[in-house]
């Protein structure tokens, strides 16, 4: 009887059915009571519903999230007119270096330096490859080196983009500079034909104005004047200036803004 029951312990252990809590203490050397606990202890724990929920969600968490796309970064293939300009100028590109470095312009390419300058211009553009050749001019020369090929003068790259960034930068300065002088000798220009206009039209109107009405307007400014301009440094001249224009106000001669808008020029 006793070996059936244990055999009944071990048989519900290993279809792992729950087996029942011990009827009494643990007896070491009792074998049944030595099973009853050993059985007991193993059995199957049920995880806390808590504890599932939280692990289906982060497996459907994974499930669903987007993946990542993988970078594209094949270049476009150019169009067979694009790939034809691209190997015309890569050849004079590679010339270009041999006339500068050995004076031989007419040297015929090879695939290598054909590849090499094609990459090049594909990168950068032509005006930028062209810079690199002529960078490295100086560049070699200053540690006496001479390159042969011309994937001898890659190593200048960088080099030779920040100068040509530099340049560039020089070159709007320099364009800016030339642009803001234009400008003001343009103003100075219209400045100065406005001022003759301005004085032709002040004596067109002393000669047709009606004597009594001019004389008014004179007295009025030159009386104004007196009153709030007490500086005696130059003061015939603004007296005249103030009188002027009062006459010019008076008869609708346009200030320079409005005069400048009619001559179609900002």
């Amino acid at each position: 009887m006793k070996s059936l029951t244990l055999f009944s312990l071990l048989l519900m252990a290993c279809q792992g059915e729950p087996p029942a809590k011990p009827s009494k203490d643990l007896d070491a050397k009792d074998p049944r009571s030595v099973l009853e606990y050993a059985a007991f202890n193993t059995r199957p724990r049920r995880r806390p519903a808590r504890a599932t929920a939280t692990l289906l969600g982060a497996r459907q968490d994974e499930a669903t999230a987007p993946s990542i796309p993988a970078a594209d970064t094949a270049p476009a293939t150019p169009s067979p007119t694009a790939n034809e300009a691209l190997r015309t100028q890569a050849h004079a590109l590679v010339q270009h270096f041999h006339q500068r470095f050995h004076g031989m312009p007419d040297v015929i390419p090879s695939a290598r330096e054909l590849t090499q300058a094609r990459d090049l211009i594909a990168q950068y553009g032509v005006d930028q490859a062209r810079h690199l050749v002529d960078f490295s001019v100086t560049a070699a020369h200053e540690t006496d080196y001479r390159p042969q090929t011309f994937g001898g003068i890659l190593q200048y790259t960088a080099r030779a983009l920040a100068d040509y960034a530099h340049a560039q930068q020089r070159r709007d300065a320099e364009a800016r500079e030339r642009d803001a002088s234009r400008r003001a000798q343009e103003d100075e220009q219209l400045r100065r034909q406005y001022e003759d206009y301005y004085a032709t039209r002040l004596a067109e109107l002393r000669a047709t104005a009606p004597p009594e009405v001019l004389a008014a307007t004179e007295e009025a400014a030159a009386i104004h004047f007196d009153r709030d301009n007490t500086n005696p440094f130059g003061r015939e001249r603004l007296r005249r200036i103030a009188i002027d224009a009062a006459v010019a106000a008076h008869f609708q001669i346009p200030a320079f803004a409005a005069w400048q808008a009619t001559q179609g020029r900002p």
